[in-house]
């Protein structure tokens, strides 16, 4: 296959039919959104491999991982997260141990997130798998990510490009503990995706997985728009280490795997939004604004906005 987003749009007719009249929020944002009553249910799956997503994580942290990688997809539609499935697959010689270190790994996260484990599944595999399902239900609004118009605040809710150091320090030893502890244990913005549903009416949110320049396009390209990034949100911390350290600033802060909430505000309500972060102590950084432009702009440069994509890298 030639790429994830090709084939993702080669089946979304398919799934438009099948789906039709039953699925609020079909696919392509960050998880469906199916009416159940007077429930709104919000659905998610994610799967990780040794190889491309585990590797340099001990086992407690792949489970922590993986099941952080959904619960993030909920925070990024508002949702509070209820159950959680896991199905491993694990190599010939596997150790029953491994598999006990992974599963507190996963209960570690779902009881910090209020989420139930529930169970999952098991098998033989070439390569240690972990897929994760997680199921959330929205109380306020469903935050969507083309909820985009021209002139909106583009946020972040926290730093970014913490975990790609971290990961970067883990590969050539730099010893930069501060920073590998975002890449091992990632956090999902549960609270933040809450707290900007009461707003969903007048925002677009998705959390910063496959890079922040490809993440921000991802939202605004929807609308034919581009974005002009004015601020990066980064830490001094890690500005300096990165410069000690000799490394690419763009290529770590375009890393991805942060699972921060990004979002484009109206300009209107971002005064409020604003105030309600700042009433539950939440980070909420404005970057730039959307424009009619396409693609997205740093200091007058565009920059790559093609990012992580599952099938080719």
């Amino acid at each position: 296959m030639e790429s994830e987003k090709k084939f993702i749009s080669s089946i979304s007719h398919l799934l438009a039919v099948h789906e039709h009249g039953k699925v609020d929020v079909p696919i392509g944002d960050d998880s469906a959104v199916v009416s159940v009553g007077r429930h709104k249910l919000v659905l998610t799956t994610d799967i990780m491999f040794r190889g491309t997503h585990l590797s340099k994580l001990h086992p407690e942290s792949m489970g922590w991982k993986a099941a952080v990688a959904s619960i993030s997809d909920l925070a990024a539609m508002g949702a509070k997260p209820v159950a959680l499935l896991a199905a491993m697959g694990f190599e010939k010689n596997s150790s029953e141990g491994l598999g006990k270190r992974i599963v507190k790994g996963i209960l570690s996260a779902c009881e910090k997130y209020g989420c139930i484990y529930a169970g999952g599944d098991t098998k033989k595999a070439s390569e240690l798998t972990i897929c994760t399902s997680a199921v959330g239900e929205c109380e306020a609004g469903v935050l969507r990510i083309g909820n985009v118009e021209e002139g909106d605040v583009v946020a972040v809710c926290g730093l970014v490009g913490n975990a790609a150091l971290g990961f970067k320090s883990k590969m050539l030893s730099l010893g930069l503990g501060e920073f590998e502890k975002y890449f091992e244990t990632p956090e999902a913005q549960v609270k933040e995706g809450r707290a900007l549903a009461k707003f969903a009416s007048h925002c677009a949110a998705t959390d910063i997985t496959d890079g922040l320049f490809f993440t921000i396009n991802n939202m605004v390209s929807r609308k034919g728009l581009g974005a002009v990034i004015e601020r990066l949100p980064v830490s001094k911390g890690w500005e300096n280490a990165v410069r000690k350290n000799g490394l690419d600033e763009m290529e770590i802060v375009n890393g991805g795997e942060d699972y921060v909430l990004a979002c484009c505000i109206r300009k209107g309500k971002f005064g409020s939004i604003k105030k309600e972060f700042e009433k539950q102590k939440l980070m909420l950084i404005e970057m730039g604004k959307v424009v009619k432009k396409k693609g997205i702009w740093l200091k007058g440069k565009k920059m790559d906005a093609d990012g992580y994509d599952a099938f080719c890298d």
